[in-house]
Formats: structure tokens, C-alpha cells, sequence
């Protein structure tokens, strides 16, 4: 049979057949013939997930022939078809508009990038979906359903997983576009955490980064800013820019993993050289986001941001207590609380912690320590990264797990969107 992988080529799946519908008609047949044959149909997109929540195991729906496009309708986009976030946000800056937030990848389409909660950072700022103020989907039956802001649904279609329908279309809050004024700076961890709430609390967007052996934590901050724009005015900025950087850090990296040795060297040199302390003005897609990095696997737990200091201290912890240290960079990311039914920030202020390697021998026990804290802390898995929890282990972190899933029994009583991850992940539909 042939086979399919994602990105990061951390989940591979067998899958029977390919369909291409090429419009929402055929789209809508395909479903209601898949119900009545008993066959399983997703739809992975970029395939940018580390989940296997897309991976396709029966027939595997190619949406490209479906009509794609953007479209302002006042302070909201209509997105349709297999629009990516980079080309969403590419429109959107062109028209002096912008989402009220973005990650740090723009690969991914922006119906999958919301179906897994995908989020920026920023303490007063909620997932990506959180912004999705309508649906246009086909469920399980093959009936086409239009989801509302009003519709009492939508709180839990935001964050659906794939298990309700096919979304062939989305509409998005959008916000005036605007440039950022980003600072970074490196510091000891103690003097990081001393400054981290005051900073939390005076700036829009707020990341920490560290390189395992640099020894230092890079505290990011970005505000609005009416400055006029400085460009990529920074050295390590231009060779990001220029698509210089990516390849020689995953050489670094590939050399890391026949050497483990040199991995203390390699951060420090990649401190030294890519990380300087900088100030810039840019665009909102420019400051927040950056190329795609090289192929390494994620786990990213979130934990209530009251525990933040505890949180981000334990990550630093496992992140050089392994036998062999992670070789890539490690992140902690800040998301407001939001009342969509799956998402991992729904009714708490949320840290997020991203525990990165590319390193197979590395991850395995990273990422088992990594886990293991979550469930001693009530943390949540991102849904689009790795996590082995199964359903019984689930159910308790999400108040409104139980609405979530009699709206999936509802609108696909058949399990045509199930797969082998959504049964260990949300559990049998009966």
C-alpha cells in the first residue's frame, strides 16, 4: 500500500486510495458515499503536524481542486480552500489588515493550523481560533453545515481535530496591520524569571528561547509601534532573511547527532553568532514568524501561567539533564485563556512549554520526562504535536469534553473522520 509521512517525518501511515474532489458538491458526495461503505476519509493539508492528526489510513482527500481564496468583509476574512497562513498573512498585510496574532510557522493551512489550536504568544492574546467567527463544513453525513458566530457550536468547532467535518471554508477576525518594535535580550535564568512578570505585563508578545549548553536565556519582546521601519538591520536577521541560516544549523545538527559531543559547542557558537542582543522595527509576519526550521520532532505541553516560574524552571532542568542534551532550541511560549471546548488554554491563562530535538535517541527520553511532568501538573498536549495520552487520561483536563463529543456523535455518527489517532486520542464514538 502506499504510504504517507508528515513533515517531520515523525508519524507514517498506509492509506487505500486517493480522492480529488473538485468542488463542495463532489466534496459532499464523496462523505455521504464514505458513510454508507464504512470508509475513513482525512484530509492532512501541509501535513505540518508532529500528531498523527491528519494522517491518512483509508482514503486520504486531496482539497486542492476545491475553490481557494481570501476576502475582506469589514474587519473579517473569508478564507476557502487550502489557503496557507503564509499566504493569508502575505494578503492580509497587502491590504493593511493582519490576524490579531501568529505563530512562529506560517506552512501549515490555516483550516489545519485552527483545527489544532494552533497560537502566537502574548499574555492577552488567545489561540489562532479563537478568531474563527464562522465555519463552512461537510459533516459525516455529507451534509453541508454553516457554522456561525451566534451558533452555540462554534465553541466547539474552533478547535475540532477533523473529527466533526471537512471545513472548506473559515472567517476570521481580523486587526488593523502593524509594524512591531522587538527587543531581545540574554540573560541567566534567575535574572530572566526576576523580570518575567513586569514583562509579561508591558508587552503584547513575550517568548523565551534557549539553546541547552549556551547558558543563557533570550528573552523576546514585541510591541506596536508607529517607529519607522528598520528593516532586517541585524546580521543574523539578513542571513534568516536570505535562507542562509536554516541549512547551515541543520548541518550543525546532523553532524551533533554522529558527534553528541560537539553539542556544547555548537550552541555556543550558534549563540554567539545568531543571537546577538538586537532592537528592529518590521512588520507584524516579519517580527513574529521565520522560516521553516530543520526537521525536528516537538512536544509542547500547556500549563496554567500561574505556574510559570515553577514551569519554565522544570523545562530548563530536563532540557540539561539528559544524557545526551537536546540539541535543538527550546521555547516557552504565553497564551490568554479562552472557552473553546479543546483548547489547551480553555478557562486559564496558559505557559506554554516546547520541549524540541531532532535527535531520535535524545527526544525519546526528553520527551518521556517531558510528559511525565505534564501529567503530574494537569498540563495539556498541544493537539498538532507529540503526546502519547490516550482518552480516560484526557477527558479530565477538559470541562467541556462532554459537549465536544455529542456534537461529534452528532455530526459524524458514522466515524468517517476517525483514524487510529482519534480513537486512542478522543475515544469510540458509541
Amino acid at each position: 500500500m502506499p504510504r504517507w509521512s508528515n513533515w517531520a517525518r515523525t508519524v507514517t501511515t498506509e492509506y487505500g486510495e486517493v480522492a480529488r474532489p473538485e468542488d463542495e458538491g463532489e466534496l459532499a458526495a464523496l462523505v455521504a458515499a464514505a458513510a454508507t461503505e464504512g470508509r475513513r476519509l482525512r484530509v492532512p493539508g501541509s501535513g505540518h503536524s508532529w500528531s498523527g492528526c491528519a494522517a491518512p489510513e483509508d482514503v486520504w482527500v486531496q482539497l486542492d481542486g476545491l475553490p481557494r481564496g481570501m476576502e475582506l468583509d469589514g474587519d473579517t476574512v473569508l478564507v476557502t480552500g487550502t489557503v496557507t497562513l503564509g499566504e493569508l498573512v502575505g494578503w492580509l498585510w497587502a491590504h493593511d489588515r493582519m490576524l490579531p496574532n501568529l505563530g512562529t510557522i506560517t506552512a501549515q493551512t490555516v483550516v489545519g493550523a485552527t483545527a489544532t489550536g494552533t497560537h502566537g504568544t502574548g499574555l492577552s492574546l488567545p489561540v489562532i481560533s479563537a478568531g474563527v467567527t464562522g465555519m463552512r463544513l461537510v459533516d459525516g453525513r455529507g451534509e453541508v453545515r454553516l457554522v456561525g458566530a451566534e451558533d452555540p457550536a462554534i465553541a466547539e468547532a474552533r478547535v475540532h481535530l477533523g473529527a466533526l467535518g471537512l471545513v472548506t471554508a473559515l472567517r476570521l477576525t481580523t486587526v488593523p496591520a502593524t509594524r512591531l518594535s522587538e527587543r531581545l535580550v540574554n540573560l541567566p535564568l534567575d535574572a530572566a524569571l526576576e523580570q518575567l512578570d513586569e514583562a509579561l505585563a508591558t508587552h503584547r508578545h513575550l517568548r523565551l528561547w534557549w539553546l541547552p549548553q549556551a547558558g543563557v536565556v533570550q528573552l523576546y519582546t514585541a510591541d506596536p509601534t508607529d517607529d519607522a521601519d528598520t528593516g532586517p538591520n541585524d546580521l543574523a536577521v539578513r542571513l534568516d532573511r536570505w535562507g542562509v541560516q536554516q541549512p547551515v544549523f541543520a548541518g550543525l545538527l546532523a553532524l551533533a547527532g554522529l558527534v553528541p559531543s560537539l553539542v556544547p559547542t555548537i550552541h555556543r557558537f550558534a549563540q554567539a553568532t545568531s543571537f546577538p542582543p538586537r532592537h528592529r522595527v518590521e512588520s507584524q509576519p516579519h517580527v513574529l514568524t521565520m522560516p521553516v526550521p530543520p526537521r525536528h520532532d516537538e512536544v509542547e505541553i500547556s500549563l496554567p501561567a500561574s505556574d510559570r516560574h515553577d514551569a519554565i524552571r522544570e523545562l530548563w532542568r530536563l532540557s540539561h539533564a539528559q544524557p545526551h542534551c537536546p540539541d535543538f532550541v527550546q521555547e516557552v511560549r504565553f497564551v490568554a485563556a479562552d472557552d473553546i471546548a479543546l483548547s489547551p488554554a480553555q478557562g486559564r491563562d496558559s505557559v506554554y512549554l516546547g520541549a524540541y530535538c531532532t535527535n531520535p535517541g535524545t527526544a525519546a527520553a526528553y520527551h518521556r520526562d517531558m510528559l511525565a511532568y505534564a501529567r503530574a501538573h494537569g498540563g495539556r498536549p498541544h493537539w498538532g504535536k507529540r503526546f502519547d495520552h490516550t482518552a480516560p487520561e484526557l477527558w479530565k483536563l477538559y470541562e467541556y469534553w462532554g459537549d465536544f463529543q455529542a456534537l461529534r456523535r452528532q455530526w459524524d455518527p458514522r466515524g468517517v473522520f476517525q483514524s487510529a489517532w482519534h480513537d486512542r486520542v478522543l475515544g469510540p464514538l458509541s
